[in-house]
Protein backbone atom coordinates (compact mmCIF):
# COMPACT_ATOMS: atom_id res chain seq x y z
CA UNK A 1 0.00 0.00 0.00
CA UNK A 2 1.18 3.11 -0.72
CA UNK A 3 -0.93 6.87 0.34
CA UNK A 4 -3.33 4.08 0.97
CA UNK A 5 -3.39 2.39 -2.77
CA UNK A 6 -2.62 -0.97 -3.57
CA UNK A 7 0.22 -1.00 -6.15
CA UNK A 8 -0.98 -2.33 -9.38
CA UNK A 9 1.73 -1.81 -11.76
CA UNK A 10 5.48 -1.98 -11.11
CA UNK A 11 8.33 -2.27 -14.06
CA UNK A 12 10.42 -4.44 -12.46
CA UNK A 13 13.80 -4.45 -14.67
CA UNK A 14 16.29 -1.58 -12.77
CA UNK A 15 18.61 -1.19 -15.92
CA UNK A 16 16.27 -1.16 -18.54
CA UNK A 17 15.62 1.38 -21.46
CA UNK A 18 12.34 2.33 -19.80
CA UNK A 19 10.20 0.02 -17.98
CA UNK A 20 6.59 2.44 -18.27
CA UNK A 21 5.78 4.50 -21.17
CA UNK A 22 3.34 5.98 -23.53
CA UNK A 23 3.06 7.70 -26.60
CA UNK A 24 1.09 8.55 -29.32
CA UNK A 25 -2.57 9.69 -27.19
CA UNK A 26 -2.33 6.88 -25.60
CA UNK A 27 -3.91 6.67 -21.96
CA UNK A 28 -3.07 4.01 -19.12
CA UNK A 29 -5.78 5.09 -16.51
CA UNK A 30 -4.47 3.34 -12.90
CA UNK A 31 -7.27 5.26 -10.65
CA UNK A 32 -7.65 3.25 -7.42
CA UNK A 33 -3.76 2.28 -7.92
CA UNK A 34 -0.31 3.50 -7.56
CA UNK A 35 2.63 2.87 -10.81
CA UNK A 36 6.17 2.36 -10.32
CA UNK A 37 9.25 1.94 -12.69
CA UNK A 38 12.38 0.01 -10.65
CA UNK A 39 14.82 1.51 -13.76
CA UNK A 40 17.32 4.07 -12.71
CA UNK A 41 18.04 4.84 -16.00
CA UNK A 42 16.96 8.72 -16.41
CA UNK A 43 13.97 9.18 -18.15
CA UNK A 44 12.72 6.09 -17.81
CA UNK A 45 9.18 6.89 -16.82
CA UNK A 46 7.62 8.32 -19.86
CA UNK A 47 4.36 10.08 -21.70
CA UNK A 48 4.73 12.18 -24.44
CA UNK A 49 2.85 12.94 -27.46
CA UNK A 50 -0.89 13.53 -25.41
CA UNK A 51 -0.26 10.14 -24.12
CA UNK A 52 -1.90 10.09 -20.35
CA UNK A 53 -0.71 8.31 -17.10
CA UNK A 54 -3.06 9.29 -14.30
CA UNK A 55 -2.87 6.91 -11.06
CA UNK A 56 -3.23 7.45 -7.28
CA UNK A 57 0.51 7.74 -7.06
CA UNK A 58 3.23 7.66 -9.99
CA UNK A 59 7.20 7.15 -8.73
CA UNK A 60 10.18 5.91 -10.57
CA UNK A 61 13.65 5.39 -9.29
CA UNK A 62 15.64 7.19 -12.14
CA UNK A 63 13.52 9.74 -13.86
CA UNK A 64 11.24 10.93 -16.03
CA UNK A 65 10.23 12.55 -19.40
CA UNK A 66 7.10 14.55 -20.84
CA UNK A 67 4.62 16.41 -18.96
CA UNK A 68 1.61 13.42 -20.22
CA UNK A 69 1.28 12.50 -15.91
CA UNK A 70 -1.24 12.82 -13.27
CA UNK A 71 0.04 13.65 -10.51
CA UNK A 72 3.49 14.44 -11.40
CA UNK A 73 5.74 11.30 -10.90
CA UNK A 74 8.01 11.85 -7.76
CA UNK A 75 11.71 10.98 -9.00
CA UNK A 76 14.38 9.02 -7.21
CA UNK A 77 12.24 6.75 -5.31
CA UNK A 78 13.93 3.57 -3.83
CA UNK A 79 13.12 0.38 -5.91
CA UNK A 80 9.29 -1.36 -5.28
CA UNK A 81 9.98 -4.38 -3.42
CA UNK A 82 8.28 -7.62 -4.60
CA UNK A 83 7.33 -9.99 -1.81
CA UNK A 84 7.07 -13.01 -4.17
CA UNK A 85 9.41 -14.58 -6.80
CA UNK A 86 9.65 -13.78 -10.10
CA UNK A 87 7.39 -15.85 -12.28
CA UNK A 88 8.82 -19.16 -14.14
CA UNK A 89 9.48 -18.87 -17.46
CA UNK A 90 6.22 -19.50 -19.84
CA UNK A 91 4.14 -18.43 -16.95
CA UNK A 92 3.52 -14.71 -18.54
CA UNK A 93 0.03 -13.74 -19.16
CA UNK A 94 1.09 -11.89 -22.26
CA UNK A 95 4.80 -10.87 -24.46
CA UNK A 96 5.30 -7.95 -25.53
CA UNK A 97 2.02 -6.93 -25.76
CA UNK A 98 1.62 -3.85 -28.02
CA UNK A 99 -2.17 -2.34 -27.56
CA UNK A 100 -2.29 0.10 -30.85
CA UNK A 101 -5.24 2.50 -30.13
CA UNK A 102 -8.61 1.41 -29.12
CA UNK A 103 -9.77 0.44 -25.39
CA UNK A 104 -8.48 -2.44 -23.64
CA UNK A 105 -9.04 -3.43 -19.95
CA UNK A 106 -6.38 -5.03 -18.11
CA UNK A 107 -7.07 -8.39 -15.60
CA UNK A 108 -4.40 -8.81 -12.95
CA UNK A 109 -1.47 -11.13 -14.54
CA UNK A 110 1.98 -10.84 -15.82
CA UNK A 111 3.10 -8.46 -18.55
CA UNK A 112 5.97 -9.93 -19.53
CA UNK A 113 9.03 -8.21 -22.33
CA UNK A 114 7.32 -4.64 -22.39
CA UNK A 115 4.20 -2.97 -22.65
CA UNK A 116 3.57 -0.38 -25.09
CA UNK A 117 0.58 1.39 -25.58
CA UNK A 118 0.29 3.62 -28.66
CA UNK A 119 -2.03 5.72 -31.21
CA UNK A 120 -4.79 7.23 -28.96
CA UNK A 121 -5.04 3.72 -27.16
CA UNK A 122 -7.31 4.39 -23.81
CA UNK A 123 -6.40 1.27 -20.90
CA UNK A 124 -8.25 0.88 -17.90
CA UNK A 125 -6.91 -1.70 -15.12
CA UNK A 126 -9.27 -3.94 -13.52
Amino acid sequence: MVRGAAVCVVGLDTNANFTVGLQQAAEFLALNCAVYSNSTNPNRLFAKNSALLKAVFICSSGGKSGAGFSPTPQTDCPAQPINRPAPPVGSCTYNNLVVNGGALTFYPGTYCGGLTLTNSANVMLS
